[in-house]
């Protein structure tokens, strides 16, 4: 019997509903700087770039123009783009790391320096199918403002602040977060990227002399995160509450790999443990959506601590889609690396079936047929009877 394989290509579209920002109140910083606020997915950010050049407790913040800091210094500073005033309010004073780590506090009262947990939770709402730097956040996040914006209309203007130009990936500003690219300054009084780059700090520090940024370029649709030296001048934006010691640990889920029929590789990594140990760290999945260790088809533990880990996940069925996600678990709670689905092949094998009995028996004809009692996991697209004089008939040695 002649077999044919049919490939059938199921597509899905998944539908991510999301929240838009809306305008909250109006902070008012020591100095009596004002500033607009947003929320965003249940954070409350800060819209606009830090000018502050006091500490809440009325300290002055020095300047590289008034105080000699040097390459090694941990002072905290302040500067303005290019010891220019005019940028102060477009786009905000760049401060070093050890200015908003300072526990005088830096960020208006009520509200504080963002951690890298801050950071990923806001990009993880805006793009549930974020997966490290590949995400569409830095889009959505940048403002509007850009020479020759497809947008048109007040959007497209050369004055400051604004976005360099690029065709496809202008700022839509979805959130009202308004970033704008500031750029950066270094203590050998190098000053780069206004209007291309956008950097902002996170509390969370990477080792002895680097802390954790994200950033947004004018020709990226994501927001990525890196690391960067503490004595450089990058800008800040304010998240309201007071910093808890512990925070959740911050987990990512990695890309599945090695897709079998009833099997699959998949790799996590806590990047960062919330300042409390990872107890518990390991896989959920299921086949509905966001599994939880508490709400799952199945649960596997990695171990505990930071780092990377990789498990098989096995014992599934052919042909089912699967939802999966990393997790780690400190203290303070359980978080949940970005899901990602797995579809497992269909299993096939040769057709399963069964001749039946010749009858009808005449000079020039005779009946029979066949059952056919698997299809091997794919559509069967031929079907019929071979005959021949000789036994052990095939389709390359029949009679009809």
């Amino acid at each position: 019997m002649r077999k044919y394989a049919l490939n059938l290509i199921v597509q899905s579209v998944l539908c991510i509903i999301v929240m838009q920002g809306y305008s909250q109140d109006i902070v008012i910083d020591i100095e009596g700087n004002t500033y607009n606020t947003i929320v965003i997915g249940g954070q409350e950010w800060i819209t606009d770039n830090l000018r502050v050049s006091t500490y809440r407790n009325g300290d002055i913040i020095p300047s590289p123009n008034d105080i000699d800091l040097g390459e090694n210094s941990t002072i905290g500073f302040w500067v303005l783009y290019n010891n220019n005033s005019d940028y102060d309010i477009t786009y905000g004073k760049l401060y070093n790391w050890y200015a908003i780590s300072d526990p005088r506090g830096i960020c208006p009262t009520g509200w504080r320096i963002p951690t890298d947990n801050d950071w990923q939770n806001l990009v993880d709402f805006i793009d549930a199918q974020a997966w490290g730097n590949n995400n569409i956040a830095g889009t959505k996040l940048k403002s509007s403002r850009q020479i020759n914006s497809p947008l048109g209309g007040e959007n497209s203007t050369s004055e400051h602040p604004r976005w360099d130009y690029d065709a496809r990936r202008f700022g839509t500003n979805d959130y009202n977060f308004n970033a704008l690219p500031a750029g950066l300054y270094t203590p050998s009084d190098q000053y780069a990227h206004l209007g291309s780059h956008a950097y902002f700090w996170s509390r969370t520090e990477g080792d002895q002399d680097q802390s954790w940024i994200r950033m947004l370029v004018s020709t990226n649709k994501g927001i990525s995160r890196s690391q960067y030296p503490k004595n450089i001048g990058l800008s800040v934006r304010c998240i309201k509450g007071e910093l808890n010691d512990i925070q959740v640990p911050q987990i990512v889920t990695h890309k599945p790999n090695s897709i079998t029929t009833s099997s699959f590789i998949i790799g996590g990594e806590v990047t960062d443990n919330g300042n409390d140990n990872v107890i518990d760290r390991g896989f959920v999945w299921g086949s509905q959506e966001n599994p939880t260790v508490d709400n799952h088809e199945g649960i596997l533990s990695s171990g505990s601590g930071l780092g990377t880990f990789t498990k098989t996940i096995s014992g599934l069925t052919s042909g089912n889609t699967y939802w999966v996600r990393a997790y780690a678990q400190n203290a303070r709670g359980i978080a949940y690396g970005i899901q990602k689905r797995v579809t497992t092949p269909v299993s096939t094998t040769i057709p399963t079936l069964s001749t039946r009995q010749v009858s009808g028996i005449s000079t020039n004809s005779a009946s029979s047929g066949g059952v056919i009692a698997s299809e091997g996991g794919l559509l069967i697209l031929s079907k019929g009877v071979v005959w021949n004089n000789e036994g052990d008939v095939t389709l390359s040695n029949n009679l009809g």
